[in-house]
């Protein structure tokens, strides 16, 4: 069984026909591998709502990231006189279902399922969220209610790359409550999500800007999904043309992956009843090498206030949210932007591609069947 995994350095002493990759991330240097291991026999460990599938695709999201270091750490921590432990990585996935529990309904062996990321709860009460954080290994043991069956005329690679920009991107699209006409301000618009959260603005009727640090690169790629103007932050708050013209017009709806970037800077232009709706953070890692600056939340609290601005959370969706981006994706309004697939040995390729270089969408990573 082939595991695209992170690896302690000295699995290489016991596996010498094996090819290992240094892949530096942040600064620190993490060996990596397509490696060939034992198949899992997941049999005994089968309940009644359970399936087991193969996985033919993954894909990892800015989460990962985080995850890349620390599992590397427990890598290392674990592994001592004769023993090397490994970890695979990755938050979706696709794959075909190899067996399933006795109570199970929904799937069959043969079906192809990908993640159903629902939170807070899953149907069966219990709490929700991403399946696994393993998804790169081979044979995956999940419960029913995590997955949803992929429609025949979605490739793998959609399908590795789907659930969880689109189920967090239609929640959030969900809660803003937008009217026609809202003027939106999506931030980091070339980040996974954003480009979701852009791509369910289409049936909204709503006019749609972008924020980015990539504005003049991806400007006529952003346009053409439909954004009206990118813009830097710079040039949003300098003073200026934009600056007047935002400052009077101001946003109705604000979609944020990243709060603890944009949320400060960006209150000066929101409007009288405006909704602020974030996701995420981007200092998840000391790795990161991110200056933070404490300030009191007093004036925005109370610009929040004065202005019956709306602050929104929101962590992925219900499932009712990735149903309606699987129908919107069978009916052509929605698509995931897919930026590169790699397969076979190019895996330092795909987390380069995934972590480090710049992309314009998500990159998946395919087993060779």
């Amino acid at each position: 069984m082939k595991v695209v995994a992170i690896c302690n350095s000295r699995l290489r002493d016991v596996m010498p026909n094996t090819q290992f990759y240094n892949f530096v991330l942040d600064g620190e240097s993490i060996p990596i591998s397509l490696l060939d291991v034992p198949d899992l026999d997941y049999t005994e460990l089968l309940s009644p709502n359970s399936v087991i599938l193969e996985v033919s695709a993954f894909s990892c999201n800015y989460r990962d990231r985080t995850l890349l270091h620390l599992f590397y750490e427990s890598c290392k921590t674990l592994s001592g006189k004769q023993k090397y432990f490994y970890s695979p990585i990755g938050s979706e996935f696709v794959g075909t279902v190899l067996e399933v529990g006795l109570a199970v309904t929904d799937f069959k062996k043969g079906d192809r399922v990908m993640a159903n990321t629902s939170y807070p709860f899953r149907t069966n009460g219990s709490m929700g969220g991403v399946p696994t954080n393993f998804a790169s290994q081979g044979i995956l043991l999940l419960e029913e209610d995590q997955l949803i069956k992929v429609p025949d005329s979605m490739p793998d690679e959609v399908a590795a790359a789907f659930s969880v920009s689109a189920q967090t991107a239609y929640s959030m699209v969900r809660k803003a409550s937008l009217n026609k006409g809202d003027n939106v301000l999506v931030t980091a618009a070339t980040s996974n999500t954003s480009l979701s959260v852009i791509e369910r603005l289409k049936k909204s009727g709503v006019n749609v800007f972008g924020l980015s640090s990539k504005a003049e690169k991806c400007e006529k790629a952003l346009c053409d999904m439909g954004v009206k103007k990118v813009m830097s932050l710079p040039d949003l708050l300098e003073k200026g043309d934009l600056n007047t013209f935002f400052i009077k017009t101001k946003f109705d709806a604000v979609f944020d992956p990243f709060f603890d970037l944009y949320f400060e800077k960006l209150m000066p232009f929101i409007n009288f009843g405006g909704r602020y709706v974030f996701c995420g953070f981007y200092n998840q890692h000391p790795s990161f090498g991110f200056e933070e600056h404490t300030k009191s939340l007093y004036p925005f609290i109370t610009k929040c206030i004065t202005s019956n601005i709306s602050l929104i959370g929101n962590c992925l969706g219900r499932k009712e949210d990735l149903v309606e981006a699987v129908s919107d994706y069978l009916n052509k309004y929605y698509a995931p932007q897919i930026d590169s697939v790699f397969t076979e040995d190019a895996i330092s390729g795909f987390f380069i591609k995934s972590f480090v270089s710049e992309r314009f969408g998500k990159v998946v990573y395919k087993y060779k069947k």
